[in-house]
């Protein structure tokens, strides 16, 4: 009866910690947190399309205390520079979702909607004629 007994108990044991899930343990993190650098900008009634070199822009989204840090590098004053958006320093922000639409913004002030795809984050200012794209890579 004792060994019944045991094999039930272990067979019971077994069972109760493979179905037991980790993910309650683990804290969801927002895809957007983490290290994005610059890629292009494209759009405009001008019709820009401009590529950027890695590191040149990076931007670091920290979830815990929903900070922007970006580190802009590029020196001259022309299309590259107006493009790029944000100078070097630190930015609060916010995503906001709608109907599974996510919207940034960054002080307060809307800076477009999110897509995340893989390692590509795109930022569309969300107007039709004129709007520009901003796309960034991990």
């Amino acid at each position: 009866m004792k060994i019944r007994f045991s094999i039930f108990f272990l067979i019971i044991s077994f069972l109760l910690y493979t179905s037991c899930d980790d993910d309650d343990n683990n804290v969801s993190e927002d895809p957007i947190a983490g290290i994005w650098h610059l890629k292009n900008v494209t759009g405009g009634i001008a019709g820009i399309n401009i590529e950027y070199n890695r590191n040149l822009v990076k931007w670091t989204f920290k979830e815990s205390n929903s900070k922007l840090t970006v580190e802009n590098n590029i020196l001259t004053t022309g299309p590259e520079d107006i493009y790029a958006g944000l100078d070097s320093g630190v930015y609060d922000y916010e995503i906001q979702e709608i109907e599974k639409v996510r919207t940034l913004y960054i002080n307060d002030n809307k800076r477009g909607i999110v897509l995340i795809i893989n390692d590509s984050l795109q930022l569309d200012d969300g107007i039709a004629a004129d709007g520009l794209l901003t796309v960034f890579e991990r």
